[in-house]
């Protein structure tokens, strides 16, 4: 078991891990216990975004999108997504690998993005690209979300977010 146990974390390593983390390690035996996050649909509990009042299922029908702007500036690497939606919303969107990484790989089985492998200071990098038909849905999705935001503070009576007190 310790040769299965130490081959799932070589996969969570390098984030090619093909189905859940929970599942993997019951499937391997592994007497480990896994952060909440890695547990919960879309590996969403643990975002940084509690302090707005949010849960994490608020972002959960976003992150697609989210992940696609970040990308329509250039290329990135997975890791480079992740800082820069943190960035971007001011440390808000503080997300763990494990909720990335299955976000990218979708969109590139969905034909939304591409990857290539790369070689970089040493360390091999798989970088995410947006094709023709991610750009296409950005743009879907960003006229969805401006339609939902207006309708949303129309209902709050226009107040600006965050409303000052």
């Amino acid at each position: 078991m310790a040769a299965e146990l130490s081959a799932l974390m070589r996969l969570v390593h390098r984030n090619e891990l093909a189905e859940e983390p929970a599942a993997a390690a019951a499937r391997v035996g592994a007497p480990i216990v896994l952060p909440a996050w890695t547990t919960s649909p879309c590996g969403l509990t643990g975002l940084g975004i509690a302090w707005l009042g949010m849960k994490g299922s608020t972002i959960r029908g976003h992150l697609d999108m989210l992940v696609l702007a970040v990308l329509a500036d250039g290329a990135l690497h997975g890791y480079a997504v992740i800082e820069e939606l943190k960035a971007r919303s001011g440390d808000s969107f503080d997300l763990p690998e494990g909720t990335i990484y299955p976000v990218l790989h979708r969109l590139e089985k969905e034909g939304l993005l591409v990857s290539a492998w790369s070689d970089a200071a040493g360390r091999r990098r798989r970088t995410y690209t947006l094709t023709r038909a991610g750009k296409g849905a950005l743009a879907k999705q960003r006229h969805a979300w401006q339609a939902f935001s207006d309708a949303v503070g129309k209902v709050l009576g226009g107040a600006p977010w965050p409303a000052k007190i």
